[in-house]
C-alpha cells in the first residue's frame, strides 16, 4: 500500500528479520517509487537503490493476509546519501531472483 493505494497484489514474500531493508522484484521497487516525487533510481555499485528528498515523509505499508503493516517513515529512511545532501536513500531496494 502506498497512501491508501493498493500497487500489486497476489504477490509471495518472504520475511527476514536480520535486515532493516525490504528487498522486492525491480518492478514492484519502481511502482513505489513511482509514487515519491524526486525520487532516482541509483546506477553502478549502489544499482537496486533509490533515492528521494529527504523532506518527504513516505507513506508506504505492506499487508500480509489482509493485515496492513505501516513503515514508519523513519524506518524507510536510511539517511542522507551523503553528509549534507538533501536525498535519502530508500530502504525498499531490488533483489531479483
Amino acid at each position: 500500500m502506498f497512501a491508501d493505494q493498493c500497487l500489486q497484489t497476489g504477490r509471495q514474500s518472504a520475511i527476514d528479520t536480520g535486515t532493516t531493508a525490504i528487498a522486492g522484484p525491480t518492478a514492484d521497487v519502481a511502482a513505489v517509487y513511482a509514487n515519491i516525487p524526486g525520487s532516482v533510481a541509483l546506477t553502478g555499485d549502489d544499482a537496486g537503490f533509490y533515492t528521494f528528498p529527504c523532506s518527504t515523509n513516505v507513506d508506504f505499508a505492506l499487508t500480509f493476509g489482509g493485515l496492513s503493516y505501516p513503515v514508519n517513515p523513519v524506518d524507510f529512511n536510511l539517511g542522507p546519501v551523503t553528509d549534507g545532501s538533501s536525498d535519502c536513500v530508500g530502504s525498499l531496494f531490488v533483489l531479483d531472483t
